[in-house]
């Protein structure tokens, strides 16, 4: 059966259907009459799906009574919370997971906790002539690419920012006092005979947070950068979603002491900005406020595309395989991971990490086991494959079926020394089960269901209890509530 989502819910995933697949599946379970797409979802592990300020999804686990309060309102009594992409998992049928990849649950779980838990976060736009001090400020945490960016405290170096064409926009954390938790350049200036406004490369103490920015520039009908990397300049995405490749110039004062790191706009000519680098004078890509790499600098560096700062080219890895999004990128050695004799980024949605095993497992080799909460391979030996269930499952939580299949043991009946699948098994009057497909097994005359040494044949032909049957004085049986005793006391038939 399809979960029970509270309005709220609904309304969050109908709005981010564009954005994410997991979205538009619930909506077209919700619905969809077909069937197919109802079989999608399960409330078999949780129900009672709704949202809560901190970011976390709360539910109602599987067995546990669902209050409602006096006024209509879900009552906290037995719920419980989790983390979005693992909640939502447990919502996802088995067939309906093996369409889905991890880099779908990482997409859910940006989008609901950019919409969820920004209680005490603010986005602010700011001129120009606070660039500076904002790139001074106190980080509200040190995680993510703006705690790994190589202007943090280099304020005096933002001149160039600190001109009219030029704004910022800022993720403030307001608590015992203000502190940044993300910021985007974003620039005005003519193309295609007409004024445009594009947001640069995002800046985030958590990756959720990067949501916040594309919805804000989604609803003032900015420009944007596809990649949030130093690299792909010209990679753009306009105000109705395409994406294009493109040069900008912005026409600016390029003369001054300092210079930033620049991330899209660093081609310098005399009077402008560029993301192309035809025909400029100086790649604005250094961290020591020049604008042309000094003699005595002899460091051949790199930009690690996750945290967004400069690397030796020693501690430097160039990723060759996994999704495009890192394909192509170098990452410093400590984002990395080989496997077999290719490198991937650890952030990639192409591999796993495989607990039990303490490594790292290709995601097209990985089979995730929702009992476990946790990925194994095929070839392990604690994984096997059920016809019942239709996906592998871990031996430790099943146990052999009476025609050597493997069966999840609280979804199996255990009848003498054989196990058997519940939907296999008929209940009997008496509590106990036998297979449905046993020739012994009758059905009684009320729908009940009995072993045949267990019954009587009545009079009607159909199978009575023997201890609710009375012999009669022919010797067939019926039930007490269709007999009578004549005038010489033998039991017969009303």
């Amino acid at each position: 059966m399809i979960p029970t989502f509270s309005e709220s819910f609904i309304k969050f995933v109908k709005e981010k259907c564009e954005d994410s697949s997991i979205c538009r599946m619930i909506i077209n379970a919700l619905e969809m009459e077909h069937d197919a797409y109802k079989r999608a979802l399960t409330n078999k592990h949780i129900d009672f799906i709704t949202y809560r300020n901190d970011g976390m999804i709360s539910f109602l686990p599987a067995g546990k009574e669902h209050i409602v309060n006096e006024d209509g309102k879900w009552s906290r009594t037995n719920r419980q919370s989790g983390k979005p992409s693992r909640i939502i998992r447990k919502i996802v049928s088995d067939h309906a997971l093996k369409l889905l990849d991890d880099k779908e649950f990482e997409i859910f779980n940006h989008i609901y906790k950019s919409h969820f838990s920004s209680e005490d976060l603010k986005l602010e736009l700011e001129d120009s002539n606070l660039i500076p001090g904002i790139y001074n400020m106190k980080l509200y945490q040190d995680t993510g690419t703006l705690h790994g960016s190589c202007m943090n405290g280099d304020g005096k170096f933002m001149e160039i920012y600190q001109q009219d064409m030029i704004k910022i926009l800022c993720l403030y954390h307001y608590g015992n006092y203000k502190t940044l938790a993300g910021r985007a350049l974003v620039w005005t200036f003519e193309y295609d005979g007409k004024n445009i406004t594009f947001m640069d490369r995002i800046y985030t103490c958590s990756d959720w947070m990067v949501e916040l920015f594309i919805d804000y520039a989604k609803a003032n009908g900015w420009w944007r950068k596809q990649k949030q990397s130093f690299d792909s300049s010209k990679l753009v995405i306009d105000p109705e979603g395409n994406h294009l490749t493109l040069s900008f110039t912005v026409r600016l004062e390029t003369e001054f002491e300092y210079y930033p790191y620049v991330d899209t706009f660093k081609f310098l000519r005399y009077g402008s900005l560029s993301n192309s680098d035809y025909d400029y004078e100086y790649e604005l890509c250094y961290t020591n406020g020049n604008r042309e790499e000094e003699e005595e600098d002899d460091c051949n560096c790199v930009t690690c595309y996750v945290t967004g700062e400069d690397i030796d080219e020693e501690d430097a890895i160039w990723i060759e395989s996994g999704s495009s999004r890192y394909r192509g990128e170098y990452v410093h050695m400590d984002y990395a991971v080989l496997l077999g004799d290719r490198w991937y980024c650890i952030r990639d949605a192409s591999y796993v990490v495989c607990d039990h095993k303490g490594t790292y497992i290709l995601r097209d080799d990985a089979i995730w086991i929702e009992e476990q909460d946790e990925w194994y391979q095929e070839d392990d030996e604690c994984v096997v494959w059920s016809k019942v269930h239709g996906c592998y499952k871990h031996i430790d939580d099943c146990v052999v079926l009476h025609d050597s299949d493997y069966c999840l043991e609280d979804q199996a009946v255990e009848i003498g020394d054989e196990w058997y699948h519940e939907d296999d098994v008929e209940e009997l009057w008496d509590g106990t089960y036998a297979w449905k497909e046993d020739s012994d097994l009758v059905e009684l005359y009320d729908g009940r269901y009995a072993m045949v040494e267990d019954t009587r044949m009545d009079n009607k032909g159909n199978y009575i209890l023997c201890v609710e049957a009375i012999e009669l004085q022919d010797g067939s049986y019926a039930l007490e509530e269709d007999t009578t005793v004549d005038e010489e006391g033998n039991v017969i038939l009303k």
